[in-house]
């Protein structure tokens, strides 16, 4: 019985490895500047903060954004569309694939939202992606590493 678990489950995992997987990572730090500063300096500055998340800007075409990245499989290149949206309490990046010129990613978003909660300028970051014939384990750890380098530029701009 337990040969036949350990078949099962080595039969799950080659599946997923084979097929691909998918991960979310959220993370929330506070920044001592306003949203709208921090808002507006991200938007000057997509080529830092590409760098930052470990992406190389290749061309913008108004909206449009070509990306590259260095992955363990390889260059990976693709366009996303962004949307910058402000209310005047919340300011928000959202940022979805439109188009993969090279890799195996086979979507992407990346969420970013400004506001103030209780006093305190709060930035929350989200990404997502999905990758074929990668471990979902591999990604996050991708995306955890994007979002620490968000925030840690964040900080020492504004902090």
């Amino acid at each position: 019985m337990l040969k036949g678990l350990m078949a099962i489950t080595i039969f799950i995992f080659s599946g997923s490895l084979l097929f691909g997987g998918e991960a979310w990572c959220v993370k929330k730090f506070n920044i001592k500047s306003e949203p709208s500063t921090i808002s507006q300096w991200l938007k000057e500055h997509s080529a830092e903060v590409a760098k930052a998340t470990g992406n190389e800007i290749v061309s913008k075409d108004g909206d449009n954004i070509r990306l590259m990245q260095d992955t363990p499989k390889g260059i990976i290149e693709f366009t996303v569309h962004e949307k910058f949206t402000d209310d005047k309490t919340t300011y928000s990046y959202n940022s979805d694939l439109t188009k993969v010129h090279q890799g195996p990613i086979e979507d992407q978003k990346t969420i970013v939202k400004i506001n103030v909660v209780d006093g305190r300028t709060v930035v929350e970051i989200k990404l997502f992606a999905k990758v074929e014939d990668t471990a979902s384990v591999s990604i996050k750890t991708k995306l955890h590493k994007s979002t620490k380098g968000f925030q840690e530029l964040l900080e020492r701009k504004f902090n």
